[in-house]
């Protein structure tokens, strides 16, 4: 597709650098809470880990990662659990109570609902909650350049069918995703996921509605 073609005097490429200057830009927010919860330990094993995953992935380097990732996920319960003892602990010192201090650890509860793929079933796989959300905001923009293009009887764009995935089903599962695995082969880990679903949904509202506006016209 046509890079140049705008969406609200948009280009499609200007909406994309958008969204991935804000991918970054959350990277380095989650780090930053993901560090003040991580034990030393915990980090360095991440750390391990990751240069394992830059050197390639034969045989031997997989077990590797696959052994660090149970050490990684063993010490990471571990932290949390000092973490969620520690934080009753300051509520109760506070406030002699513990009702804000579980208030306070159940905003991270994580939800596990499912989201149905295009043959109808329900999935909570990562890899594959990746490409559902791939293919929705795909033709999303899509027709939107399509109505634009034709509006213009410039280009003409044929639009491939699809189910229609609705956005509250891919921001639950998205948070079904535990924040303890190892990123995918495109390095997007949930936790950037995660953080990143409030602009998702904005941007997608947005695009809805300009989506709307264009078929009225």
């Amino acid at each position: 597709m046509n890079r140049d073609i705008k969406i609200n005097d948009k280009p499609i490429q200007e909406r994309y650098d958008n969204i991935l200057h804000i991918h970054k830009t959350e990277v380095k927010k989650t780090n930053k809470q993901t560090e003040r919860t991580l034990s030393l330990e915990t980090k360095q094993f991440i750390k391990e880990r990751k240069e394992l995953i830059h050197k390639g992935k034969n045989k031997q380097t997989r077990h590797k990662i696959s052994e660090l990732s149970k050490k990684i996920n063993e010490h990471i319960r571990k932290d949390l659990k000092v973490k969620r003892q520690n934080t009753i602990k300051t509520f109760i010192e506070k406030t002699g109570g513990m009702k804000k201090a579980l208030k306070e650890l159940n905003q991270k509860k994580i939800w596990m609902p499912n989201i149905k793929t295009k043959n109808g079933n329900s999935t909570s796989k990562r890899q594959e909650i990746l490409k559902i959300a791939t293919e929705y905001y795909r033709i999303l923009y899509q027709r939107q350049a399509t109505a634009l293009v034709e509006k213009q009887k410039e280009i003409t764009i044929d639009l491939e069918s699809a189910p229609i995935i609705l956005q509250e089903e891919t921001t639950k599962a998205i948070n079904t995703q535990k924040l303890d695995k190892a990123p995918g082969s495109d390095q997007i880990s949930n936790e950037l996921l995660k953080y990143t679903i409030p602009f998702i949904q904005s941007e997608s509202i947005r695009l809805d509605a300009s989506d709307a506006n264009s078929e009225m016209l």
